[in-house]
């Protein structure tokens, strides 16, 4: 059966969900026709499906002063945009790939031309249940990407029957594991994510002053960029590192297109978000490079991050619990190889591309029958 989807992507930066995105339709079924609506410059994504199609759509401001009018003007500029997509592209459905009630002006447009809309929940809820409310009007069904997203949804007056979790697909690397049986110098260390206070740099530098004054020797990286339009917190870790004594020590590497070589290299990946991660994509990278990974215990994470069998888990915002974490791994080659070995079978088992993508071509074909 040809299925003709347009997917709406929302101005958040090329970061993981456009990259689950793009590696989802890579592996949908030849009878999919794909349009991807992004609200940047076409050229600047990466390894894009030759079957994909981009449209650039103008991302919409937002004017006024009060929080709910400037909702409005924006999600009215979301309207006319989509709007008028839709009417040089005939679809089926309108997949829109963003945080909860993101893009409502978007559905509406879908909406009254009569077809059928998907939300694909990647972040938790921050809009008050008044704003849920409205959005369930416009979605006929959610794909989240979590069962702590699906919570956050369901708390926002999303009915439990409209919503499914598909983990995202995340391609696994092709080399085997290796774990360094002896560190008998620097110890590799590295974090790798978007550069933003939520995600935690500032909680892994204070973790590995703690770990140089207790004479432990690593060289660590920290790869990312901030989000497009976001300054000043990558200063403010550099200048972190600076005071902490231990800027020789760390490299800030920018953004790293192919992870895994990058991430095969490091002896333990540490995730270190401050708040609940929807998923924690980069986690997920650092198990199927065959990485052991301490990450925080919240949100999407310990749903595949099970503590002592396939990763370390610890509190949030706890440097102190997370340098011992390091340290512990790093004094331990068998915990080290046991966690790696394990957490590479459990990713690869979760977050198979073509398992997720045979469970969101079920959600489309229930939407269009």
């Amino acid at each position: 059966m040809l299925m003709r989807i347009l997917y709406l992507e929302t101005p958040t930066g090329y970061g993981g969900s456009m990259q689950s995105l793009l590696e989802l339709i890579e592996y949908l079924p030849p009878e999919v026709e794909v349009v991807v609506a992004v609200p940047y410059d076409p050229r600047q994504y990466r390894r894009v499906p030759e079957r994909v199609h981009l449209e650039f759509v103008q991302p919409p401001k937002a004017w006024g002063g009060h929080g709910y009018v400037r909702l409005m003007t924006q999600q009215m500029g979301w309207y006319k945009a989509i709007h008028r997509l839709l009417r040089g592209h005939p679809v089926d459905l309108v997949h829109i790939n963003s945080g909860p009630f993101v893009c409502l002006g978007g559905a509406l447009a879908a909406k009254q031309r009569r077809l059928h809309v998907l939300e694909h929940a990647r972040g938790f809820v921050k809009s008050s249940r008044y704003v849920g409310k409205i959005a369930t009007r416009f979605t006929d069904y959610y794909v989240a990407i979590s069962w702590a997203v699906a919570k956050s949804l369901v708390a926002h007056n999303v009915r439990q029957e409209l919503c499914h979790v598909v983990y995202d697909p995340v391609v696994a690397s092709s080399k085997a594991i290796s774990v360094r049986e002896c560190i008998d110098s620097a110890a590799r260390l590295g974090m790798l994510g978007m550069l933003q206070p939520w995600k935690g740099q500032h909680v892994f530098l204070r973790a590995l002053h703690m770990l140089h004054q207790r004479g432990v020797h690593f060289r660590a990286v920290v790869a990312g960029k901030e989000p497009y339009g976001s300054f000043g917190y990558e200063q403010y870790l550099r200048n972190l590192a600076q005071q902490y004594g231990i800027s020789s020590m760390v490299e800030f590497c920018g953004f790293v297109p192919e992870p895994y070589t990058l991430l095969r290299n490091w002896d333990i990946a540490v995730h270190a978000s401050i708040e609940p991660e929807p998923l924690g994509r980069v986690v997920i990278e650092a198990m199927l490079a065959g990485t052991p990974v301490v990450a925080t215990n919240g949100g999407g994470v310990p749903e595949f991050v099970e503590h002592e069998r396939t990763g370390l888990l610890v509190p949030m915002g706890d440097a102190g619990a997370l340098a011992d974490a390091i340290e512990r791994l790093l004094h331990d080659t068998c915990l080290r190889r046991r966690l790696a070995e394990s957490g590479y079978q459990r990713a690869r088992e979760m977050f198979d591309p073509q398992k997720c993508a045979r469970e969101v071509m079920e959600v489309y074909k229930r939407l269009l029958e």
